[in-house]
């Protein structure tokens, strides 16, 4: 069967969930369940070797700390991502690294199978107090959030499996995700997560969570028209499944969601269609943290309108915010 560009792509995209996979399968069909530690590491290896074929040349793929001047190193990264052609580490030693926090251009956790416990050891990890981007005086907050305005990297959680039981894997991310916000910023938390940073990212939420047999859950903006006045671009996260063509291209998916946020390669066809076309969502598909005031807007995710039943809110929601211009 001749296949056209498109059908190309997406079996590229599709190949990269399945090297992963299936190379995973080959130390379990060795070593079976026994010395998890090594099939983890091994797993970690197997995503580093990917990126470093994804990503270019001026980014490099570690392990290791990030080293911050006056106070405790990090708890070691699974992966970290740096630019080295402006920057370099403060210690390297083959794939271990010691790095500065300016150098830092993204930071992953790696889980073999992600459930709520694992997820939450992930965002918190990924989610320090001195990452977390507030502009306003010290004062204003309800919660104690001290003024500061640092250089966050991309954030991310890439696992192999999931395990989230009857509410499935979309579900229990949403619901891990609104309970961790709601706890790290309570009152504040509008303020605090309609914060901006990056090209098109909110500064204060984890950017992606993958899991490379199942969706790929990424931060987005959820549009909502607003009577008499233009729309409203509130934070969310959007989950991913299978493409139309029923291949799985979760992994192609948050490679390419990864270059768009590292290089500005947004508007590159490759990315273009990777993003914005072909890939379904997932049941729930949309994770709005603020909910409007009235039951049936009209929602959107990049222009493709969204039905109001696949949007999930946290109960209660964060905030509610008004859909009519006063």
């Amino acid at each position: 069967m001749d296949l056209s560009p498109r059908d190309g792509w997406v079996r590229l995209l599709h190949s990269w969930s399945e090297e992963l996979l299936s190379a995973t399968d080959r130390v379990q069909h060795l070593i079976g369940n026994n010395h998890q530690l090594t099939k983890g590491s091994y797993k970690e290896a197997l995503l580093r070797s990917l990126l470093r074929r994804v990503l270019p040349d001026r980014f490099r793929v570690s392990t290791g700390f990030i080293y911050r001047w006056g106070d405790q190193p990090s708890r070691q990264l699974d992966v970290i991502i740096w630019d080295a052609h402006n920057h370099s580490a403060l210690l390297e030693e083959g794939e271990l690294a010691i790095l500065s926090d300016e150098s830092v251009a993204a930071v992953i956790e790696v889980k073999s199978v992600l459930n709520r416990l694992e997820l939450r050891d992930a965002i918190s990890l990924l989610s320090p107090p001195r990452w977390v981007n507030w502009r306003y005086t010290s004062a204003s907050s309800r919660t104690g959030l001290l003024q500061q305005v640092p250089n966050v990297p991309f954030r991310a959680v890439f696992a192999f499996t999931g395990e989230f039981g009857k509410p499935g894997i979309a579900r229990g991310v949403f619901e891990e995700l609104g309970d961790f916000y709601r706890t790290q910023f309570g009152a504040d938390a509008q303020m605090a997560m309609e914060e901006r940073g990056g090209q098109l990212d909110w500064a204060n939420m984890i950017d992606a969570i993958c899991v490379a047999d199942g969706p790929s859950i990424e931060q987005t903006h959820l549009h909502l028209d607003i009577e008499q006045g233009p729309s409203i671009a509130t934070p969310a996260f959007a989950a991913y499944g299978r493409h139309a063509s029923d291949a799985n291209v979760s992994v192609g998916r948050f490679c390419m969601f990864l270059l768009r946020n590292l290089t500005g390669w947004f508007k590159a066809e490759a990315t273009r269609m990777t993003l914005d076309d072909g890939s379904n969502l997932e049941t729930p598909g949309v994770c709005s943290f603020g909910r409007p005031e009235t039951t049936s807007p009209r929602m959107s995710l990049f222009g493709t309108e969204v039905p109001a039943s696949s949007v999930w809110y946290p109960q209660p929601p964060l905030w509610n915010f008004p859909l009519r211009r006063k």
